[in-house]
């Protein structure tokens, strides 16, 4: 490329606890500062500030939101636009489905030479509701079509958005999120850290971390940990994060009569205790992307139970985890109590599992395919424009040659 000056990259997101955050996060820690202007623009809250602040990226306004607010959408749209003219970036990266929708659109009116949208799960193929999966893919459809590269997690991912023929097989490429090692949470003594946490030192402990709304099932996690007490009442439960689900949770558990033995923690900031005192991490979510829990649990050694959602298989092969049928408390209450019943064996799979991250999900592996993303992406973009320029030229010389005939 002749152009040496450094690429402006306004990432597009919204205000996030764990996976985007997490992601995104490793993803700027990684990126070439001489090669690449970095930018943020989001809703300027939450602890993903705290990460921008510390990797000296400054972040702009723009207040996207998760759930679908008709009104608010359509001024979210409008102030897109406005940041596109104003930091006129070469490359526009989105995140998430409402800021892949609004601001694909916005890039295309706005001529953003090469427009990048990782949407970070498979929000497509949600249970139970056929009609809104339905109605999204066909957003996704019609956004495709104004161009720009989609990005999946996992290949799974990407067979799954082909399949519903969103875009054609150039438009969806699979970069795999990858785990910032560096900033990996800081195990402590486990006796001191359940002293902290108000768990007998004889007690085993089981932890879901997760935002606590539907598309993370922690129902399922409570389902099978009352099956789990049913054969070892010494076992403490954690819920860790917080959500509109908790008060039915709650609930769930006084019915299941195992409130004594589960702690709603809320969000935990700092994690360290709370890994530090687990013997087993659980996600049972419904559809994911590729959740940084079960890369961060890998990597400190914890073994992991999670449901088979998109790519699972790509993330947690045989021996390096156990992977459960989606809702389905009985396999994963069996799975947790396997675990909790060999400890050389649940050992050695947390072994093989942080040996099988450090070689395939590390942060800088997944900065290094972006950047090279990104530059095709620019590449294309100006040959393109050369391109129109040259043919324009050649039609303006064409009649003059006729005339001349």
């Amino acid at each position: 490329m002749t152009d040496q000056r450094p690429l402006k990259v306004l990432h597009i997101t919204r205000s996030e606890e764990l996976g985007i955050r997490a992601f995104l996060a490793g993803l700027l820690a990684n990126m070439d500062r001489n090669r690449f202007q970095l930018k943020v623009a989001g809703p300027m809250k939450g602890p993903l500030l705290e990460d921008l602040d510390r990797l000296n990226v400054p972040i702009v306004f723009c207040p996207v939101e998760r759930d679908i607010k008709p009104l608010h959408d359509i001024q979210n749209f409008f102030q897109i636009c406005a940041l596109i003219r104003r930091e006129r970036p070469d490359v526009l990266h989105l995140h998430g489905a409402k800021a892949g929708f609004l601001g694909r659109i916005a890039g295309w009116l706005n001529r953003v030479p090469a427009v990048v949208y990782t949407p970070n799960n498979d929000y497509l193929d949600e249970p139970n509701s056929r009609l809104r999966n339905w109605t999204l893919s066909f957003l996704e459809r019609c956004t495709a079509r104004l161009g720009g590269q989609i990005v999946s997690v996992t290949a799974e991912e990407r067979s799954s958005w082909l399949r519903r023929n969103i875009c054609r097989e150039d438009g969806v490429v699979t970069i795999h999120d990858g785990f910032d090692f560096s900033r990996a949470t800081t195990l402590v003594d486990r006796t001191d850290a359940k002293r902290a946490l108000g768990i007998p030192d004889n007690y085993r402990v089981v932890g879901l971390i997760a935002r606590l709304v539907p598309q993370k099932a922690p129902h399922i996690f409570l389902e099978a940990a009352a099956r789990v007490l049913r054969r070892n009442a010494n076992i403490r439960f954690l819920l860790v994060g917080e959500g509109p689900l908790r008060p039915e949770l709650e609930s769930l558990a006084r019915v299941l009569g195992i409130a004594r033995q589960v702690q709603f923690m809320g969000f935990v900031g700092n994690l360290s205790q709370v890994y530090s005192a687990m013997d087993v991490s659980v996600l049972t979510s419904l559809y994911e992307g590729l959740p940084m829990v079960v890369l961060e649990s890998m990597y400190l050694g914890i073994p992991i139970v999670v449901s088979r959602t998109y790519g699972v298989g790509e993330v947690v092969p045989e021996s390096c985890g156990f992977v459960t049928a989606v809702k389905d408390p009985v396999a994963t209450s069996g799975a947790i109590l396997k675990i909790l019943s060999n400890k050389d064996a649940a050992a050695e799979m947390a072994r093989r599992a942080r040996t099988h991250v450090l070689a395939h999900f590390g942060a800088a592996q997944m900065a290094d395919r972006y950047q090279r993303l990104y530059l095709r992406l620019i590449t294309e973009s100006r040959a393109a424009k050369h391109s129109i320029k040259r043919d324009a030229r050649e039609s303006q010389v064409q009649p003059n040659v006729a005339s001349n005939d």
